[in-house]
């Protein structure tokens, strides 16, 4: 692994996640998100595995989580599973900066495709893969991919 830490304009730090940050990343993902209790069960238990088999990065400003992005890794295929920002930092900063970091580690590991499924009314993610991640949209879904 790499450094864990890097800092960006805007006091924004990214850095991997570890389990103490699941609560908050559960937080952000349940104000844009619906969850039941199975679900959040199911979440934190997914989480927890992508700390170990995948890329999961947080930002924070002044010790406070406000977004993440979780990725999947198989070995030559890097699968975005999961991504939120908090509603009140949207627009600062916060999805850039874990997307520069989120390339270096693409590129680090050597990956030969990066996807991502994105919901059709989610118009700021797939903007932000296709501008930021350069991400090619799919025909028949709402699946982004690039070679890397």
């Amino acid at each position: 692994m790499t450094s864990t830490h890097q800092a960006f304009p805007e006091n924004i730090l990214v850095r991997e996640a570890t389990h103490q940050d699941i609560p908050s990343l559960l937080s952000i993902k349940k104000a844009f998100e619906s969850l039941d209790d199975l679900d959040e069960a199911h979440s934190q238990d997914y989480y927890s595995y992508l700390l170990h088999q995948g890329i999961f990065l947080v930002a924070e400003q002044a010790g406070v989580v406000q977004g993440f992005i979780a990725c999947e890794d198989n070995g030559t295929i890097c699968y975005i599973a999961d991504a939120g920002v908090a509603s009140l930092h949207q627009g600062h900063g916060i999805f850039s900066a874990l997307s520069t970091v989120l390339e270096s580690r693409i590129t680090q590991r050597g990956f030969r495709r990066v996807l991502c499924h994105v919901k059709e009314t989610n118009s700021l993610m797939i903007s932000i893969l296709e501008q930021r991640l350069h991400f090619k949209r799919g025909d028949r879904y709402v699946l982004f991919s690039r070679t890397t």
